[in-house]
Order: C-alpha cells, then structure tokens, then sequence
C-alpha cells in the first residue's frame, strides 16, 4: 500500500498554493505525511505612488529592487484527497539594497525637497502560510488558506529623506486559488496553479525623530499608511519521483500585488500642520525560482 501511496504522490503532485508550493497525492484512504525542503532565487520589487497636498505639493515614488535567496520548509499531512499544509519561507541572509526616491512638484508648485535621493539598507524578510485543500484525484485541486509576510529595511546610511528611519511593510490576509496538474506517468507531473488574494497592507516606520534634527531646516517625521492590497499569483511546477518516498520538483511562481487610493500624512518637524498625502498607490512583485526535494513519511 506504501508503494501504490507513493506512486500516486510522485507522479500527480499537486503545486496547490498562493504563497508557494504544496504537495499532495491523489486521494487514498489512508493518512499520509509529506515534508518539504526547497531553495530558491526571488526578484522582489516594491513601489509606492502619491501625490502631496497643499503649499509645496508634489508627486513622491518611493521604490526597491533586489534579488535574495529563500529558504521554504513545508509540512502537509492528508486523508482522502484533504490536505493540509503549512510553510515557512526565511532569507537565510540579509542583503543590501537601495530604498530610493524621486519628488517632483505638482505644476504650479514648489516641491519642498525635489529630486532624487537614496539610502543603502539591510533588507530582511519573512513569510509563512497556512493552506486547506481538496485533489479530487483527476488532476484537479482546489486551496484557500492564509499568508503573512513581512519585509524590514534597517538603515544603513542617513540621508534627508530617509534620516535614519527603519522601514517595514507587512502583507496578511487570505486566498483562494486552484490547480490542474497533467500526469505523464512514471516521468513525472506538471502543474499549473492560479490563485487570488486579499490581504491587508501596512507600512510603518522606525527610529522617528521627536524633534527637529540639528542644523536642519525641517525634519520629517513618521510616514505610515495603511491598505487593502489585491491581486494574482501563478504558478507552474515540474515534479517527479526520484527514489522510494522521494519526490524532487523544479518550480516558477510570479505573484502581482496591489493597492490603490490610499491617504496619510508626513509629519514635518517642528511644523504642527501635518502633509496630507492622497492617491497613494503600492504594487509588491515577486518572481521566484526553486528546486526542492519531498519525503512521504512512513
């Protein structure tokens, strides 16, 4: 039965998840476990947009780029074509990126600080999901569950616009998606996953001056705001058997999200009359390419 159990997972591995990959066989009738392990290389992209209002109104883009590699552990455990599935993704080691700027005044307008600007930063980051599930054993899965991710920016460098504020944006939320995987038998599986995703979007910042900064004009405070992020994420996955209880998979994963029309405000110090931010846009990308290995428990 353990062989019947394991042909079935090797060869119609299901890529099941919004967040990333999960596994399960066809349904049996018996409780099964799978662990997971893969490694992979993530080009993050992250931009904001906005327009200030009042004296001194202007566009803002505030923006990153950077490639890291990611660890994600998974852990699934199945009954009858149900799933379970938990994972954990980790930057093993933190890099450095450029959090840039560009300010430009609205016509008409003189920007209080115009231009372009930008500050080295340690980038970190963090996700994990949760996911339920059903394979109805004729390729077809349906999953939904729930995301948290998180990524920091520690300032490495002061500037006028950054100073040297630590930066964090934090996505959580739920999805819903689907997957068809087509068997090739003994050679292996393909799979093909599509999901959506609603999430809450914040973004804050750390080490905020109270007070005006020596020799300095003015001095920014805290820019904090706060969203409804919306948006798609696909997936495609080759996955075969490689020896008894053992699975390898080669996987691309691409995930677009966004949110639209937001407000805030940039305190400047020691001004009390706050800047009033509107039409405040974000748009978070990643595009992720992983091998990894699984193991059926006895």
């Amino acid at each position: 039965m353990k062989k019947l159990i394991f042909r079935r997972f090797a060869v119609a591995i299901v890529a099941a998840i919004a967040s990333g990959f999960s596994v399960v066989p066809h349904a049996d009738e018996e409780i099964g476990y799978i662990a997971g392990l893969s490694i992979g290389v993530r080009e993050v992209e992250f931009r904001t947009s906005s327009v200030s209002t009042g004296v001194g109104a202007a566009f803002a883009d505030i923006s990153f780029d950077e490639t890291i590699y990611v660890a994600m552990f998974s852990a699934t455990v199945f009954y009858e074509g149900f799933y379970l599935t938990a994972q954990y993704d980790l930057v093993p080691q933190t890099e450095t990126t450029t959090l840039e700027v560009n300010v430009e005044a609205v016509p008409g307008q003189t920007a209080f600080f115009p231009g372009n600007d930008g500050r080295r930063s340690e980038y970190d980051r963090v996700d994990f999901n949760f996911t339920a599930g059903f394979n109805n054993g004729k390729g077809w899965n349906l999953f939904g569950g729930y995301k948290y991710g998180r990524w920091d920016l520690e300032s490495l460098e002061f500037n006028f616009l950054f100073q040297n504020k630590d930066q964090q944006f934090v996505e959580d939320g739920l999805f819903l998606g689907g997957s068809y995987t087509q068997d090739f038998g003994d050679i292996g599986a393909l799979t093909f996953s599509m999901a959506y995703a609603s999430l809450d979007s914040e973004f804050s910042e750390s080490k905020v001056p109270s007070e005006p900064l020596p020799n300095a004009d003015l001095t920014l405070g805290e820019l904090g705001f706060s969203g409804t992020a919306t948006g798609l994420s696909y997936g495609l996955q080759w996955s075969a058997g490689i020896a008894e209880n053992w699975a390898y998979t080669i996987g691309l994963k691409f995930q677009d999200y966004e949110s639209k029309n937001g407000r805030a405000e940039l305190t400047i110090l020691p001004s009390p009359n706050p800047i009033l931010i509107r039409d405040l846009d974000t748009e978070h990308k990643d595009s992720t390419f992983s091998v990894g290995l699984m193991y059926i428990l006895d």
